[in-house]
């Protein structure tokens, strides 16, 4: 199974808001939680590109196509 990045996504937000709203002292906190939030938004940027580009890629059925009998 396709990992996406929607996990890492997931799991950025609940970082973010813990980080928010539990108001830490010290800055490296808020810098590592920006930079995951950094990579989860190329990851699901990344993920969303490749998806578009299977869909885009795949030959269009052709529903209307005149059957000789």
């Amino acid at each position: 199974m396709r990992k996406s990045g929607t996990f890492l996504a997931i799991l950025a937000t609940v970082l973010s808001i813990f980080v928010l709203l539990w108001h830490p002292v010290r800055d490296e906190y808020y810098y590592l939680v920006s930079a995951l939030s950094a990579v989860a938004a190329i990851g699901s940027l990344r993920s969303m590109l490749e998806t578009f580009n299977v869909l885009c890629t795949r030959a269009v059925p052709d529903f209307f196509e005149k059957k000789e009998e």
